[in-house]
């Protein structure tokens, strides 16, 4: 039973799909728009054979098309009208995505598919509200300014990565594509920090599940997990108050051509190279997302040579 699918699979009645056919529809499409073969027949419970008709019916009627991904074929949710009537916002990358984003929407699917009874928040819409929903305020959640023309703002939840809250806990699921390094897990994690912090004061438990493909990835997350359910105290405060207060310096120096502090420095190639140096300090001085607990989770579905 996918409890979070509300009743959209009944939408598709309309359009000739119901059941477990209207339920992937549904489930697809919520969950970040791309799927494989492999993933549609473990969820209907069909043969590769089968698998394949549906996917062909489903191209035929513009609810999907198939584009190559390393050599194989992956599936995509298509056509607006398909994410109006499941009530989802319209998707940045309907028409195209890179290689890495595809293979984390895959990843992200293939983790809800194994546990499919856990409340998810399946839209980056719904977690919003439900986080508003217990107080919490928007300029505490995840996001990045949008300058578009149309809907200036702040996009929050960017990455459409799933989230389960429970009435005493909330799960996150950092997905590991494979192409990324720490660095883009530590961005994610601190990205998160202050909404964690705001539901640690609200007695919800935090637990942070790394999906990865391969070994490697998933040591690499166990490391990072670790280091932020024990967080180290890191430089003090006033360290890090001297670092960023050196980098505005600097930076202001740049724009306004002050001579006197690339002298400082030895010279202007030299200015830049501190400022380099003192933006990775500053990053990394930042303070480490707290969590309770985590667990790391590698797929089979999805590995290296996955068909």
């Amino acid at each position: 039973m996918i409890v979070h699918l509300q009743g959209r699979e009944e939408v598709l009645r309309a359009l000739g799909w119901k059941g477990r056919h209207a339920e992937w529809i549904a489930l697809a499409g919520l969950t970040g728009g791309y799927f494989t073969r492999a993933q549609l027949s473990a969820y209907v419970g069909v043969g590769s054979v089968q698998a394949r008709h549906i996917v062909n019916r489903m191209v035929r009627e513009g609810i999907a098309v198939e584009q190559m991904l390393d050599g194989r074929k992956v599936c995509r949710i298509a056509g607006r009208p398909i994410y109006r009537v499941l009530g989802v916002p319209k998707l940045r990358t309907l028409s195209s995505a890179s290689d890495e984003l595809v293979v984390r929407r895959l990843l992200s699917l293939d983790y809800v598919l194994e546990h499919p009874a856990l409340p998810w928040l399946p839209t980056p819409t719904q977690q919003v509200a439900a986080f508003e929903a217990l107080g919490i305020a928007r300029k505490h959640l995840p996001g990045r300014r949008v300058r578009g023309r149309t809907h200036p703002g702040r996009l929050h939840f960017q990455h459409r990565l799933p989230i389960a809250l429970f009435p005493d806990r909330a799960l996150f699921v950092y997905v590991d594509p494979g192409y990324a390094h720490a660095r883009t897990m530590r961005e994610w994690g601190t990205a998160h920090r202050r909404l964690w912090e705001a539901l640690g004061k609200l007695r919800r438990t935090i637990e942070v599940v790394a999906v990865v493909r391969t070994v490697r990835e998933l040591r690499r997350a166990r490391a990072m997990l670790t280091r932020w359910s024990r967080p180290d105290p890191g430089p003090s405060s006033a360290e890090h108050r001297a670092v960023l207060a050196e980098i505005r310096r600097i930076e202001r120096a740049i724009i306004e051509g002050d001579a006197a502090v690339f002298q400082a420095h030895g010279s202007l190639q030299s200015t830049l190279k501190q400022l380099t140096k003192l933006r990775e300090f500053e990053r990394e001085a930042r303070p480490l997302p707290s969590i309770d607990a985590f667990d790391t989770w590698r797929s089979t579905r999805l590995r290296r040579g996955w068909s």
